[in-house]
């Protein structure tokens, strides 16, 4: 019974990960029998997505859903692989040099953009090049929420800011890694607000938001799907969003921009990539099984009720969207890095 074992080592997965586990229990319910449609024309027996942060992230949320429905849809074995490392430029680079045989895919973040230019910036050897990798579909985009535990003393983002700005450095916030998703968020918002705060690195958002659940630190920027649980119980507050307008799980919670802090717009977006050179015969029936999957009910519903609507792209939208969001974000990761500079630089020796 393979395609019954694929449905449990999906559950698994998602229980493993401690995120999504009502998510997990309402897909396998919901799919209907495997139909075994073309598996004799893929180049593989099976299919390994790769998913380059740990589980408990919005990676993690996009991946089972699709990788399950490639499963269904092309008759394949399908296999999650946590590639953690980096901030997800170990997984990164592990499908960007992966066989081109359509047996390797990545499900990656906003992140995978932005890390070659911080490994550049930091001094690090470059792993890979966005360059390498092949937009096939954006699947979930959301917009970045500061979140604080709700003991914390900040009642709203002006608080947080004014004690900031009264305790420089003192205050510190998690991140899925340097140059990455979250850590580029907040050196948008220290350069907007003028502020300075500590910054701690973690493997990815899942554990940087379990660091904030356990005190070890006071702020997390996180895609809403991960904030809306402990926010109903309870654990944590959010102060505000990097989004263009308010919306849905927290309409109540303004945006920067609505706050006069500029253009500071960050969506942290889901999107599955295909080692560059795969053959476009490949990559079109890809498409057609995203495009299928992110409009059936049962899945447009499994997002809506995690907290992250579908936000789908095909792929020469997505292409089009990345490169915008390239020449967008590289500028900023500089100043990020010039600034940092600066502060070493006034250090007493």
């Amino acid at each position: 019974m393979r395609d019954l074992g694929s449905l449990q080592f999906h559950r698994r997965a998602l229980l493993i990960s401690g995120a999504y586990a009502a998510t997990a229990a309402m897909f396998s319910a919901s799919l209907g029998p495997m139909r075994a449609v073309g598996a004799e024309s893929w180049p593989t027996r099976s299919i390994t997505l790769i998913v380059p942060v740990p589980p408990g992230g919005q990676a993690e949320l996009a991946a089972l859903p699709i990788a399950a429905e490639i499963s269904r849809q092309l008759g394949l074995d399908e296999e999650i692989s946590y590639i953690a490392g980096d901030g997800g430029a170990v997984g990164n680079a592990a499908a960007a040099k992966a066989n081109p045989d359509g047996g390797t895919l990545l499900m990656s973040l906003t992140s995978v953009l932005m890390l070659p230019e911080g490994m550049r910036l930091s001094g690090a050897p470059v792993t890979y090049e966005f360059a390498q990798l092949r937009p096939i579909a954006r699947v979930l985009s959301d917009p970045l929420t500061l979140a604080v535990r709700a003991d914390a003393p900040w009642r709203d983002i002006s608080g947080f800011i004014d004690d900031a700005k009264a305790h420089p450095g003192e205050i510190a916030y998690g991140s899925s890694g340097a140059y990455g998703t979250l850590h580029t968020a907040m050196g948008m918002l220290q350069n907007a607000a003028d502020i300075k705060l500590r910054h701690q690195p973690y493997l990815g958002a899942g554990p940087a938001l379990k660091a904030l659940l356990k005190g070890e630190v006071q702020a997390v920027p996180a895609a809403p799907g991960l904030l809306k649980k402990h926010v109903a119980e309870g654990r944590l507050r959010v102060l505000a969003s990097w989004g263009n307008q308010r919306k849905q799980p927290f309409p109540d919670i303004p945006t920067l921009h609505q706050l006069d802090f500029g253009r500071m717009e960050f969506n942290t977006w889901a999107g599955l990539f295909a080692p560059s050179v795969l053959p476009d015969s490949l990559v079109v029936r890809l498409r057609d099984v995203v495009r299928v999957a992110v409009h059936q009910q049962n899945m447009v519903s499994i997002f809506e009720r995690a907290g992250s609507p579908v936000s789908y792209r095909d792929a020469p939208d997505f292409e089009t969207f990345v490169a915008s969001e390239q020449r967008r974000f590289l500028p900023i990761l500089r100043g990020m890095a010039e600034s940092e500079h600066r502060v070493a630089e006034d250090k007493p020796k």
